[in-house]
């Protein structure tokens, strides 16, 4: 191989640091944060625990992605307690922005192609200088374990290139550990709401580019509420995988796939578990109420119908529900609006996008209108599906099984979750019979099925909110299958 292209592909991948830009970057991202966010929260004593640890082996960050700013905002946290900055794997998108690409690369960021499988040379390369950052040790590396960002909010499957990469690393002796840290991310509202919206009914994203960056930040305007990163439990990979591929007498061969696949869902389930739901879970008794009928509710009925879903499984971030309601409202004013105790929906509030005007043929000016803002507060429930998924797809299951199963619930809902199991993915790498028989336990608490198998109980309205989380998906679902038949 010619000494040029290795000095090429390196170039392109090699991340570098400067603390002026660092500094600068940190300056400008105060500046935005004080005039858009109201807090920043972090579990403190957690990142202090973890700060406490390294040095021994290599740290792997590995967050959701939900927001461009995830990366800068990591950065930032890092630098604020004073952890050496990240490597953090960047897409080629990053690597041609003028300008942005640089600072990126100042700020640790290595560059890597989306695909590389089949390039023997530029994956032999990346490779060797990913597992060099890690041996090191010298700084945490992070990659974001779904690969791209969310745009539904829901937890995606996970990529596993990269995590490949870092246990074949352990696996052949280069390093004695890995220290793996889930990071849940959660924002009140994401800056991207409205393109993402667009995304998921086709139109594609603008294309990355450093004008467009300032262009956005010059454009935010109104309350984005509060961010939070949640540091979920460090993931010890030699005792993980002790405790789940070897037996009591040490004897277990380690197949690196089948473990990157475990490990990755273990993370996804971690990061789950550790996340903030905020306001969340008001966006979501909201869409249930007033989404479906009257498109308008009142106050006291809205809180009343919070406080069904907080006695089941959710602490409010707020003593005063009411008043968190209301704080909720004002984070998302440009899609709901409280005038005189009563909440309404907006419709109007959507600007257009930029290349809208090649899609009219699919999608009407009216139809935008009323589409988009639903999909945008929709991205404000998907982040607490896994609290209830089980149970809503328990309670539905009650109609299959009847004309389908038998009469076994449980048969019927067996196969449902695999049908979902891709739309979510925390279904995954659990035992199905557990996940069942607490589902149903959950169920019972709240009254909302009887011990006869398979008859609802009488709690009607949270039955309805849990069946009502599960129509999107089953409408989406029903009409690619009417499709395809029809193709």
């Amino acid at each position: 191989v010619p000494k040029t292209q290795i000095k090429e592909i390196v170039n392109e991948i090699a991340s570098s640091f400067s603390l002026n830009i660092v500094r600068w970057l940190g300056y400008f991202l105060v500046k935005i944060l004080s005039r858009t966010v109201s807090n920043l929260y972090v579990n403190e004593t957690r990142l202090v625990q973890i700060r406490s640890s390294m040095g021994s082996n290599p740290v792997i960050f590995l967050p959701t992605h939900r927001s461009y700013g995830d990366f800068i905002l990591m950065a930032f946290i890092c630098f604020h307690y004073s952890i050496q900055l990240p490597y953090v794997a960047a897409g080629m998108d990053f690597h041609s922005m003028k300008v942005m690409g640089e600072i990126l690369r100042n700020c640790k960021a290595f560059f890597m192609r989306r695909k590389f499988a089949d390039d023997r040379i530029y994956r032999t390369i990346f490779e060797k200088y990913f597992h060099l950052i890690m041996e090191l040790g010298e700084s945490p590396i992070e990659f974001f374990i779904e690969g791209t960002r969310s745009r539904s909010a829901k937890s995606l499957s996970p990529k596993f290139g990269l995590l490949t990469m870092a246990l074949d690393a352990y696996v052949n002796g280069l390093v004695p550990d890995i220290t793996v840290i889930p990071i849940s991310i959660s924002y009140d509202r994401v800056l991207e709401e409205e393109l993402f919206a667009y995304e998921l009914l086709g139109i594609p994203k603008p294309k990355e580019s450093t004008m467009g960056l300032f262009n956005a930040f010059r454009k935010m305007k109104g309350v984005y509420g509060d961010v939070f990163f949640n540091f979920g439990q460090p993931i010890n990979v030699r005792d993980w995988i002790g405790a789940n591929f070897v037996d009591s007498q040490g004897n277990g061969k380690i197949n690196v796939s089948t473990v990157t696949h475990r490990l990755a869902h273990h993370v996804i389930e971690r990061s789950a578990q550790v996340h903030y739901h905020g306001r969340n879970i008001f966006i979501l008794t909201l869409i249930a109420d007033i989404l479906k009928k009257t498109e308008s509710s009142a106050l006291s009925n809205f809180v009343s119908l919070i406080l069904l879903i907080v006695t089941l499984d959710f602490s409010p971030p707020e003593d005063n529900i009411r008043n968190a309601v209301i704080n909720a409202c004002r984070v998302h004013s440009n899609l709901v609006q409280l005038v005189n105790g009563t909440l309404t929906f907006k419709k109007s509030s959507v600007t257009q996008a930029a290349n809208l005007s090649e899609h009219k043929d699919i999608l009407s000016e009216e139809s935008i209108c009323k589409v988009v803002p639903v999909i945008m507060l929709q991205l404000y429930i998907n982040p607490c599906l896994h609290l209830f998924v089980t149970p809503a797809l328990v309670l539905f299951s009650f109609k299959p099984a009847k004309k389908l199963f038998g009469g076994s619930v449980q048969d019927a809902f067996t196969y449902i979750t695999q049908v979902f199991k891709y739309e979510f993915v925390t279904l995954n790498n659990v035992d199905g019979k557990d996940l069942y028989n607490e589902a149903l336990m959950f169920l019972r608490d709240a009254q909302c099925v009887n011990d006869k198998q398979g008859e609802f109980g009488s709690n009607n309205k949270v039955i309805l909110i849990l069946l009502h989380l599960l129509q999107p998906f089953v409408t989406g679902y029903r009409i690619v299958v009417i499709t395809l038949l029809e193709v």
